[in-house]
């Protein structure tokens, strides 16, 4: 079920101004966390009759990412739709094609399991509808390496768990393989990163809502 604030206030004209400045932190910040994309809320809630309204979010690079626009058919028509958004990025609203408000995107978060469906699409090997509250998120580096990020559960920030290089996956699925074991590559912030004897590589850690259970996620060594 869609959770939403009971009121999405408007920024003020200095913020709008400020934007850039802001996109240009937030790219800084970013780096650390790999531009994840987060559940975000756009849009308003009780919106007056017959306007068009446009809404535009943008990443940190000032890049359009997404716009929708729609023209409302009722008093307090419920204008508002969650999205998955980069981090570093922000919204612009118009009224009639007039600017009428600003927001920051990591100033509206949402938990993930409000936007269900579909991909998340910014390079994790984890996507997709059975990953969308995953704890931790994969991406592959350069020379085959692998980077975990664990997720926070109250803002869906990542943060960076650990690093492991092509030639340590190479070595630890060798040894797997010799051993008939399951070998830890790596670890860090409760996560964990195995190599199995059947050359797949499989991530561990506690799921988000119920720390007692385990996430799991299991693909090929030879992914990246």
């Amino acid at each position: 079920m869609l959770i939403s604030p009971s009121a999405k206030k408007a920024l003020t004209v200095i913020l709008l101004l400020a934007l850039a400045a802001s996109s240009l932190m937030s790219v800084e910040a970013a780096a650390a966390q790999a531009t994840l994309r987060v559940c975000y809320i756009t849009g308003l809630e009780n919106l007056p009759q017959g306007i068009t309204v446009r809404t535009e979010v943008y990443d940190g690079a000032g890049r359009l990412f997404f716009e929708r626009t729609f023209r409302t058919e009722s008093d307090n028509a419920n204008g508002i739709l969650p999205i998955m958004a980069p981090i570093d990025g922000y919204e612009l609203v118009y009224f009639n094609g007039v600017l009428v408000a600003g927001f920051i995107v990591s100033d509206w978060i949402l938990p993930p399991d409000n936007c269900v469906g579909g991909r998340i699409n910014d390079g994790r090997i984890n996507d997709g509808n059975d990953h969308m509250a995953a704890p931790a998120v994969v991406y592959c580096l350069d020379g085959g390496g692998i980077q975990v990020f664990d997720v926070d559960l109250e803002t869906s920030n990542g943060n960076l768990a650990f690093e492991v290089s092509g030639a340590e996956i190479a070595n630890a699925l060798i040894s797997a393989a010799s051993s008939g074991s399951s070998v830890q590559i790596r670890s860090g912030l409760d996560d964990s990163l195995w190599a199995s004897p059947d050359n797949q590589l499989v991530l561990m850690g506690p799921d988000m809502r119920e720390p007692e259970k385990t996430y799991t996620f299991a693909f090929s060594g030879s992914t990246c």
